[in-house]
């Protein structure tokens, strides 16, 4: 029986799987023969594990009263609330593995292939799509961080070169320098 998702074991998997993860667990939480990871306060209230369990979705669910103890235990046995923990462990371990390349075309891949997956994982269900959006755009605008830097790091250099073999005051450096920043510019995805 599954009762959580791992991040670089869910990043390795074909989508074809995960939704079937997804499906194992939901219906393993239904039964009750699983339990979302979690644990009771001293009123008996359930709240999620914030690093394994905790999603998006556990911030619109009532917060647990005595009233309501089980609001989030129950919203955990969901099938949405699965496909939102997939999708986030997803971006997190994609997040981790972009972080570690050092080619910008593969990281790139890296994140179509995320958008690809994660929309598979909602079942382009139109109000949750919208979240699928929001990760990607997080994923993105991260990624776009990241090759600015690498932009702006690898200009510094060329400045330097041109700098150390022309002197500063040289058109034709100048010239190069803005040919180098409209062909990034260009082929900025």
């Amino acid at each position: 029986m599954i009762t959580k998702f791992d991040g670089m074991e869910i990043l390795n998997r074909p989508i074809i799987e995960i939704e079937e993860k997804v499906k194992e667990m939901y219906e393993d939480r239904k039964n009750r023969d699983t339990h979302p990871e979690g644990e009771f306060d001293s009123k008996q209230r359930w709240t999620p594990d914030e690093h394994s369990e905790e999603a998006i979705c556990c911030y619109s669910i009532r917060t647990p009263s005595a009233s309501w103890p089980f609001s989030l235990i129950k919203h955990c046995r969901s099938k949405k609330h699965l496909k939102h923990l997939a999708s986030e462990t997803l971006v997190k371990a994609s997040i981790i593995k972009i972080e570690r390349m050092e080619n910008i075309q593969d990281r790139l891949e890296i994140v179509k292939d995320l958008d690809n997956r994660i929309c598979r994982i909602y079942d382009l269900q139109k109000e949750e799509l919208v979240l699928t959006e929001n990760h990607t755009n997080l994923i993105q605008n991260w990624h776009k961080a990241q090759l600015d830097e690498l932009f702006f790091e690898q200009s510094d250099k060329r400045i330097q070169e041109l700098d150390s073999q022309h002197g500063e005051n040289n058109i034709a450096n100048i010239k190069d320098l803005v040919q180098m920043i409209e062909t990034a510019v260009n082929s900025d995805p």
